[in-house]
């Protein structure tokens, strides 16, 4: 399968949850959302533009490209939680970002090591 990092992958890679309605956005059962006159929605529950109604949108591209700075910052500071190391004083909010930085990394490619002798 074609990750998606030099072009768009021919299928999904993966779903994402809308970030715009949270799965809210699902339009109405009996409308649509479309009918001003609807006994249930009165035109209101109308589907999510951004994923339709269906709390899910296609992951196209390699995942790293939809990040942001401050969520690389939030999968950072979770893995190092997941770790006991927690943003007070001594902690992480204290350590240097190349530090945390250099020491993720460290973890990942010993994983992927770990991962590739078990092969």
């Amino acid at each position: 399968m074609l990750w998606g990092c030099e072009r768009s992958a021919p299928e999904p890679l993966a779903y994402l949850s809308c970030p715009d309605c949270k799965g809210l956005g699902k339009p109405c059962p009996l409308c649509g959302g479309e009918d001003q006159t609807c006994s249930h929605c009165h035109g209101r529950y109308k589907a999510c533009p951004t994923c339709g109604g269906k709390n899910e949108i296609p992951l196209m591209r390699c995942p790293v490209l939809y990040m942001t700075d401050e969520m690389v910052l939030f999968v950072q500071a979770w893995s190092l939680y997941r770790q006991g190391i927690l943003p007070e004083p001594g902690g992480m909010g204290d350590q240097a970002a190349v530090f945390i930085d250099g020491c993720l990394r460290l973890d990942l490619e010993i994983k992927r090591l770990a991962e590739q002798s078990e092969d």
